[in-house]
């Protein structure tokens, strides 16, 4: 990615664009917290992505930017150890008789 400055959802568009895995296509949101009066809490609005790999192995299915940025817009097959796991456990429940 470049090294200008991107609003929020112009950052969301280039990662779901640039995304490689495929558990993760079109999946990246803005993540903006609301308190339980139905006012943004100060933090920041964030990039997020519901990993359907993750919460298919119990793991926590959130991520953030820099992970969705180095992992899944990365080389997912060799960095994401949820990936490797669901693999791993794929190919060897086709093993067992």
């Amino acid at each position: 990615m470049q090294d200008q400055k991107l609003s929020l959802y112009q950052l969301q568009r280039e990662l779901n664009r640039c995304m490689r895995c495929p558990a993760g296509q079109n999946q990246v949101y803005m993540l903006s917290r609301m308190k339980s009066n139905g006012r943004l809490k100060k933090d920041a609005p964030q990039l997020a992505l519901d990993c359907k790999i993750r919460a298919f192995l119990g793991w926590k299915k959130k991520v953030y930017f820099d992970y969705i940025q180095k992992v899944c817009c990365g080389d997912y097959h060799r960095q994401c150890e949820a990936y490797i796991t669901f693999m791993a456990r794929r190919r060897n429940s086709f093993m067992v008789p």
